[in-house]
């Protein structure tokens, strides 16, 4: 799952560098770090996709890595395309299928397919946290989804037996385990603070208790003495309480032991050749510090392994560098990384399943149901169509055809191309929001719906309101109060109809839509008690459809 949320922060923000180069190292595409480090460059001002786009950068990189930095960036400029066109979920989820998310997944118990059926189930989770958090196939608030995600946890493994135990060290008092891990000894300890009061109890030498006091200091700039050899008494008494801690824990293994913990490594500049990697010593405090005099040394056979393999030809690839540094550390870890071949490819789908014996006659051809409303540039010429309604609902009353010269089709084509449609399908676009647009000034329904004589009228209103618990916010197209003292919500749909029943169409679109304008009724209903009408409009049908609201 941790793949999917950088996947999720990369296709969203194209700056998140982090995120970038957490998928570019993971299974999918697996860059190695060398070829990750050039790839990022020493730059900050270039995002990772356009470094991606650039042969010269490319072509610095491995064999190996310019085959997997290729083969990647071909589907992630694809996955691009479909970037807010379809909701967040469908987007990120088919991004993962097509990078090959579901073929990382491996494992090595026993029952391979139940644990890989459950990491499934796991992203799974997460998809379905996406479609919770969509807002126009983005979203809105990313610190929204951090926080949701740490409330996921993985789905209890109903197989698992009681050989597996997590506890903290104090709970490890008195038994023993085979096997025992020690993660994170490398971890910085928490700070201590500064106490009001040190003290610390004395034996006198005539065995009389002494009690030694000191309180902290008024300011910084002054120090008392006493309070400050308490306090390095303290910090060596928590020193040896660490250590008697760590001997607990380690004694508790009767077969293995395990000791886990990281340091970093300080480059030095070289003079004659490469620059030089040098092990740096644990955060003092830490656990790895009381053991670092005895394990010292195998860190730095692993960083002159490390070192090795950062000054192999860049022709070679991770495995065979791999391969080469094995025999000077066989414990070392660091091109240890899960990835797909780089000649993976998805699986190809499975014939179809042919019925013997049976014969079916070929079917009637059907005629393909062209739905304009779930497409990109349907849903401009919607935007469009709207802007040019509300402007026309500000003009006069008696609005006629020649009484919109500026919306002309040049006006149109500009603002349709600004809002991305392509230049194949602009001037059906344009025809079609002329049209609506001539519609609605010619039809008496429609000039009655953007006359500006009506009370409180108001076009693309927006109101704000709590639905379960969630602050939403709603435009209305338009809404007024008529003659009768009536309060009329209408929103327009640009949906165009080919051949069928219309009457049955407009139908099939008031119960498709009724349950978004009854919302918007209610949230009208706490601000005016007055009655509400509701109705749909479609200009390029000159279609109206209306009803009552009851409160």
């Amino acid at each position: 799952m941790a793949n999917a949320r950088a996947l999720t922060r990369a296709l969203l923000h194209p700056g998140d560098r982090i995120a970038w180069l957490a998928i570019l190292r993971a299974p999918w595409c697996g860059l190695n770090l060398t070829d990750l480090e050039k790839l990022a460059g020493n730059t900050n001002n270039s995002t990772l996709i356009s470094r991606m786009a650039n042969q010269e950068v490319v072509q610095q990189l491995s064999a190996d890595g310019q085959k997997r930095c290729f083969k990647f960036n071909e589907i992630i400029k694809t996955v691009l395309q479909h970037r807010q066109r379809q909701s967040l979920r469908s987007f990120i989820e088919g991004a993962w299928l097509a990078l090959g998310g579901p073929g990382c997944i491996t494992t090595e118990n026993k029952n391979e397919s139940e644990t890989i059926n459950a990491d499934l189930e796991d992203v799974l989770v997460y998809l379905d946290l996406l479609d919770g958090m969509d807002e126009a196939g983005s979203v809105q608030d990313v610190s929204r989804l951090h926080e949701s995600i740490t409330s996921l946890f993985a789905r209890p493994d109903s197989q698992a037996d009681d050989h597996l135990q997590v506890m903290t060290i104090h709970k490890a008092k008195g038994l023993e385990f085979d096997v025992v891990i020690l993660p994170g000894l490398g971890q910085k300890p928490p700070p201590a603070g500064k106490q009001l009061l040190l003290w610390s109890e004395r034996t006198s030498s005539e065995q009389h208790n002494d009690l030694l006091l000191a309180p902290i200091a008024a300011s910084e700039s002054s120090k008392d003495e006493i309070y400050e050899y308490l306090k390095r008494s303290d910090k060596e008494r928590g020193r040896n309480e660490n250590a008697r801690l760590l001997y607990v824990a380690a004694t508790r293994a009767k077969k293995s032991l395990h000791l886990l913990g990281a340091t970093t490594a300080k480059t030095i500049k070289g003079k004659e050749k490469n620059d030089d990697l040098e092990c740096q010593a644990p955060i003092e405090g830490s656990l790895l510090k009381l053991l670092w005099h005895e394990l010292a040394p195998m860190y730095e056979n692993a960083l002159v392994a490390a070192d090795l393999t950062r000054d192999q030809s860049s022709d070679q690839t991770s495995n065979q560098t791999s391969d080469q540094t094995s025999n000077q550390a066989t414990y070392l870890q660091v091109q240890g990384i899960q990835r797909l071949p780089v000649d993976w490819q998805l699986p190809s789908v499975p014939d179809a399943i042919k019925i013997a014996g049976a014969s079916l006659a070929t079917p009637k051809p059907v005629e393909e149901i062209e739905f304009e409303w779930a497409s990109a540039t349907a849903r401009h010429v919607g935007t469009v169509v709207h802007r040019v309604l509300m402007r026309l609902s500000a003009g006069a009353s008696n609005n006629s055809n020649n009484s919109h010269q500026q919306d002309s089709d040049d006006y149109y084509a500009n603002t349709l191309t600004s809002l991305g449609v392509p230049t194949a399908e602009l001037n059906a676009a344009v025809t079609k929001v002329s049209l609506a647009i001539s519609n609605t000034l010619a039809d008496a329904k429609g000039q009655w719906i953007l006359d500006n004589n009506h009370k409180q009228a108001r076009s693309e209103f927006a109101m704000g309101g709590v639905d379960n618990g969630k602050l939403k916010t709603l435009i209305i197209d338009r809404t007024f109060i008529d003659a009768d003292n009536t309060r009329w919500i209408i929103d327009y749909k640009t949906a165009s109809h080919e051949g069928g029943n219309l009457e049955s169409f407009l139908d099939q679109e008031q119960q498709r839509y009724q349950a978004q304008l009854d919302q918007y009724a209610r949230y009208m209903g706490k601000i005016d008690d007055r009655q509400i009408k509701l109705g749909l409009y479609f200009p390029l049908l000159k279609g109206w459809r209306e009803w009552g609201f009851n409160k």
